[in-house]
């Protein structure tokens, strides 16, 4: 929010830019204020890349599929847990958003970071985690995780054998985690667009594309005015998330 700040008042000439990711847009429906105006401090220059997450399981939790999660939380309401790397975050509002979906009730239990949270499942302290694909690639190859889905629109290329979430049993859900980069609001169009074409470039390269899906990233370098309808609808869909969660950090 800080660096947000700092670039929402800087001199719109192009030699200012910010990388942002999904919080961008939760932060207006995280808090009650914030020291710029989500879209009009800001021309959105390029969304870089889609960073899905995984819903992994511990292996002792006996389900396999989103149908058969939904199930057993319902049949055990509250009971059921989940870890996150932080309130707000985006591993706790996509389950946030599975359970608004799904109509099921499970316990968040937050912990200090993507560190402590995957420790926590791989050693059974919690039932599941929404995660990056890249944290849970090596436990689930080990056997030590189970992962039940992605949360994206789309299959990941890095599990391509993963359902997403919609199509193992709650169609409709997709939570697209993202990287992007924006330059002060009042940025002129030609220095947007330069900006963006240059970006575009670089994320074609094949060794840079080959690296970010490896590292389960989707690289898709949209151009400004994709980028801004994709913040627009992001902003409109997790209103009613936080308030049905009664989340809010300010």
């Amino acid at each position: 929010i800080v660096g947000s700040e700092i670039v929402a008042k800087a001199p719109p000439d192009g030699h200012t830019i910010l990388i942002v990711a999904t919080g961008y847009a939760l932060n207006p429906s995280l808090y009650s204020t914030l020291p710029y105006e989500t879209l009009n401090d800001f021309e959105r220059i390029t969304l870089l890349a889609y960073s899905p997450n995984v819903l992994v399981v511990h292996p002792s939790l006996p389900v396999k599929t989103v149908k058969q999660l939904i199930a057993l939380a319902k049949s055990r309401p509250g009971d059921l847990n989940y870890a996150s790397s932080g309130a707000g975050t985006g591993g706790h509002l996509s389950i946030e958003l599975l359970k608004h979906m799904a109509g099921i009730q499970m316990v968040h239990v937050p912990y200090k970071g993507a560190g402590d949270s995957t420790a926590a499942l791989v050693s059974g302290q919690v039932h599941m985690l929404m995660t990056a694909p890249g944290a849970a690639i090596p436990f689930l190859k080990s056997g030590r995780l189970r992962a039940i889905a992605v949360g994206s629109g789309a299959r990941v290329k890095a599990l391509p054998d993963v359902p997403t979430v919609a199509e193992a049993g709650l169609p409709g859900y997709a939570v697209e985690g993202f990287y992007g980069v924006l330059a002060p609001g009042k940025t002129p169009r030609p220095i947007v667009d330069k900006l963006h074409g240059e970006m575009a470039r670089i994320s074609k390269l094949p060794d840079v594309n080959t690296q970010m899906e490896a590292s389960g990233f989707d690289p898709v370098a949209l151009g400004p005015d994709q980028f801004t309808d994709f913040v627009k609808k992001e902003l409109q869909k997790w209103p009613p998330v936080f308030k049905a969660a009664g989340i809010k950090l300010n």
